[in-house]
């Protein structure tokens, strides 16, 4: 069984304090299911779904050997550069937003991994992921902000509960970050919010919760949030115990990232040794000098 003490206790106390930032990834969307019993899908089967809805065809070979190949950043490309060549781009971004979120009347609700995200009251969440579940599990108690946000450091230095979305919102589906290419709007549009994020994690470490090493999320935010910063403190993903060691010391000494592992493929013992840290923190009320 998990319990408290296998948690860093760098984690445990910043936690507690309310200012362990948590990234929130697509393997926690994945846990949410709808009245019709759906989940939302992975990157493999999102790009998959989104081809067959679209009918990429000549370059569908080429598109599904990319993904097989776990290279989704440059799957992901390719699939907008056929969507584009082919007008359909519109199609592209309604399919992605009903695959994520939900279709009409029948949106994905929260799992026990948002009911364990609440009790955790973290300060700030970050997240990867395009739809609004974290929204609806948290009664929109935190003030949403896009990468576009220009008031994002305002939201923090007042100590508002802020859910900070750097791949954009399918509240503004044309403006997703899905490729390597679209990071170039985020640099560009979205500096603010970045030169906030990462003045929080210069003091503040993070949780990454929901990331698998090879989704295009993970990739992009590891190379251009954590890549090369030198940060203190260290940041923690929890993350399966059969990842090879030299992808660990990629994360650790390239990106300043260290592996709270769980057994491979138990996503119920992940979930409880998520718990016991929500469940930590709820029993802590916060203090009103910590900072």
């Amino acid at each position: 069984m998990s319990s408290i003490s296998e948690w860093p206790n760098e984690v445990i106390t910043h936690a507690v304090r309310r200012n362990l930032t948590i990234f929130v990834g697509a393997g926690i969307s994945a846990s949410c299911t709808n009245t019709a019993g759906k989940n939302p899908p992975s990157w493999p089967d999102l790009l998959r779904k989104v081809a067959d809805q679209i009918s990429v065809d000549e370059r569908r070979t080429e598109l599904d050997t990319l993904i097989e190949n776990s290279r989704l950043v440059e799957a992901a490309e390719l699939l907008k550069i056929d969507a584009r060549s082919r007008s359909r781009d519109q199609d592209m971004l309604s399919a992605i937003k009903a695959l994520v979120d939900g279709e009409r009347g029948n949106l994905f609700t929260g799992s026990k991994w948002h009911e364990a995200i609440v009790r955790a009251e973290p300060q700030v969440i970050v997240t990867t992921n395009y739809d609004k579940i974290l929204e609806r599990a948290t009664f929109s108690g935190y003030a949403v902000h896009e990468y576009t946000s220009k008031t994002v450091a305002a939201d923090v230095r007042r100590d508002t509960p802020v859910l900070l979305k750097i791949h954009g919102s399918v509240d503004r589906i044309e403006d997703i970050v899905l490729s390597r290419r679209d990071y170039t709007d985020v640099r560009s549009n979205g500096a603010h919010a970045m030169e906030t994020l990462h003045a929080l994690l210069l003091t503040r470490p993070a949780l990454l919760l929901g990331y698998r090493l090879h989704d295009p999320d993970i990739q992009l935010i590891l190379e251009n949030i954590f890549g090369s910063r030198n940060q203190t403190p260290a940041h923690y993903m929890l993350a399966p115990s059969s990842i090879p060691d030299y992808e660990r010391d990629v994360l650790t000494y390239s990106y300043g990232v260290n592996v709270i592992p769980y057994p491979d493929g138990d996503y119920a013992e992940a979930l409880r040794l998520f718990e016991t840290l929500a469940d930590q923190v709820a029993a802590t009320p916060p203090s009103p000098g910590w900072a």
